[in-house]
């Protein structure tokens, strides 16, 4: 059976993951490896995580080249934003036109930002343990 590098990268990512069950284990770490893995499975240029509790962010995980830059789009959230939005509702944000939500007034601040960084499309997933929603992966 001949394997993709895509496939490949997953089993590699997946068996990671796996791997980090352990007694040190770090999740600031683990959550930005997670976001390099989506930079490197799918077509994104980076990736970030936001966890919350109490309804506020209180970690930040970014993935990918532009870290920096992911970072500062996930703090610009705190007025709005997929992530935000995703972690309300419990439900993924589809594919959203960063051009399109800025014409509509959505997400001002996350938009503005997105736009001057050259980033055209977002959407995010939140991330569960059972039923609680725990954050939300922005890619």
């Amino acid at each position: 059976m001949h394997q993709s590098t895509r496939e490949i990268r997953l089993a590699e990512a997946l068996v990671e993951s796996a791997d980090t069950l352990v007694e040190e284990f770090e999740a600031a770490h683990h959550l930005s490896r997670v976001a390099d893995h989506c930079v490197r499975l799918l077509p994104a240029r980076a990736a970030g995580i936001m966890l919350i509790d109490d309804g506020r962010a209180v970690a930040l995980a970014a993935g990918g080249t532009d870290r920096e830059v992911v970072l500062e789009l996930l703090a610009a959230q705190h007025g709005g934003g997929p992530c935000a939005d995703c972690c309300g509702s419990g439900r993924p944000v589809p594919p959203v036109s960063i051009g399109a939500a800025r014409a509509a007034g959505r997400w001002p601040e996350f938009t503005e930002r997105a736009l001057a960084h050259d980033i055209t499309v977002t959407y995010a997933v939140p991330l569960r343990r059972r039923e609680r929603v725990l954050g939300a992966l922005n890619v």
